[in-house]
């Protein structure tokens, strides 16, 4: 089983994998949310075998759905239509941005480098957080 986790995010979306070599989530790779995104990870899924994809759903401290929130449900809905041999679910995301800055940091990434990895990070967190609860 292959497992795929999302970090969607208006401008980046942050991508992480589990499953064949590893069990351990690991980053795979940051995308520009372009027109492109659902063929792009539609593309991925099918050269990953991907059977389940985790997509972060963000909420407010409180637990309460934000205008975010609704964005990544519909996402999440848009790619389950794009992907319908693939379960596609949701798995909170709450701090792990945070988690995800000082992971990166700890290995010594800064500036432009741990930009350019933070996204991924987060999903490989999510994806942690996902498995840890199945």
């Amino acid at each position: 089983m292959i497992t795929l986790a999302v970090d969607y995010g208006e401008r980046r979306v942050g991508l992480a994998i589990a499953g064949r070599e590893s069990v351990r989530p690991s980053r795979l790779k940051v995308l520009a949310n372009t027109d492109e995104l659902l063929n792009d990870i539609a593309t991925l899924i099918e050269r990953q075998d991907v059977t389940t994809v985790v997509v972060g759903l963000p909420r407010n401290l409180d637990g309460d759905d934000t205008a975010q929130t609704r964005i990544v449900r519909k996402f999440r809905d848009s790619l389950q239509q794009c992907c319908p041999k693939v379960k596609v679910e949701l798995q909170d995301e709450a701090m792990t941005s945070e988690v995800a800055r000082e992971r990166l940091e700890r290995e010594g990434l800064q500036g432009d480098e741990l930009k350019r990895w933070l996204d991924a990070e987060a999903a490989a967190i999510i994806l942690e957080d996902y498995l840890g609860a199945t």
